[in-house]
């Protein structure tokens, strides 16, 4: 008789499953367990959304970028207008470019007529530079070989951060094809479109060693991009 009961107990046990007779043992399904394991996948999904929301690569021969980080600065802007100081010594008496230069090219450097006479100056504050450029000075923008006799301007769509609008800066680019060979080739505004502030916000395509990526004003697509080109000459 005692076995019997031993018995019938056992399987009552195995009938009613682990709720009634595993006082420590969770069911199957436990809730809790199951909302841990979707708050976990919920995260990840999260993480993932804000990683691929950053800039991805741009294509041809830019570089890609990292992104600029929220609240990031340029390095390099323009706070207002500076003038450049003069590199002219007083040439001949002229009227026109023309009148300044050799018929063979890059036999000498780039001679203006500036102020009714001939030098290395094209300017020496923005105003002389028209209605937008910005006169770049003496050694900030290179000619042939890397010349930069005078004050040179170069082109903008700002001259000083506050033409940008609130929060935004005004900043020199390099050329977006050949990077820094020629030095500053214009001026213009950081704005929300960009894919990089600054040169560290750049890397390598295929994580190639050389040249090394920069960012620069790129006035095919209107904004801020890595480039990762390379000039001479």
């Amino acid at each position: 008789m005692r076995f019997v009961l031993v018995a019938f107990a056992f399987f009552a046990c195995a009938g009613v499953g682990v709720v009634a007779c595993g006082g420590t043992t969770a069911p199957l399904g436990d809730p809790g367990s199951s909302g841990s394991s979707g708050s976990s996948g919920s995260s990840s999904g999260s993480g993932s959304g804000s990683s691929s929301g950053g800039v991805g690569s741009s294509g041809g021969s830019s570089g890609s970028s990292s992104g600029a980080p929220a609240g990031e600065v340029p390095s390099k802007h323009r706070p207002q207008p500076v003038a450049c100081p003069s590199q002219s010594t007083g040439g001949v008496p002229c009227t026109s470019d023309a009148e300044c230069n050799t018929t063979t090219p890059y036999a000498t450097p780039p001679s203006y007529c500036f102020q009714g006479h001939c030098g290395p100056d094209q300017c020496d504050v923005d105003g002389d530079c028209g209605a937008t450029g910005v006169c770049s000075c003496a050694g900030q923008t290179r000619g042939y070989a890397g010349a930069s006799p005078g004050n040179v301007c170069v082109p903008a769509d700002c001259r000083e951060d506050a033409d940008c609008g609130a929060g935004r800066w005004c900043s020199p680019t390099v050329s977006y094809d050949c990077g820094g060979f020629y030095g500053v080739q214009g001026y213009y505004c950081h704005g929300a479109g960009d894919e990089c502030m600054n040169d560290s916000d750049c890397v390598a395509p295929h994580g190639g060693p050389s040249p090394p990526p920069y960012c620069a004003y790129n006035p095919t697509v209107g904004h801020w991009q890595c480039g990762n080109g390379g000039c001479a000459g």
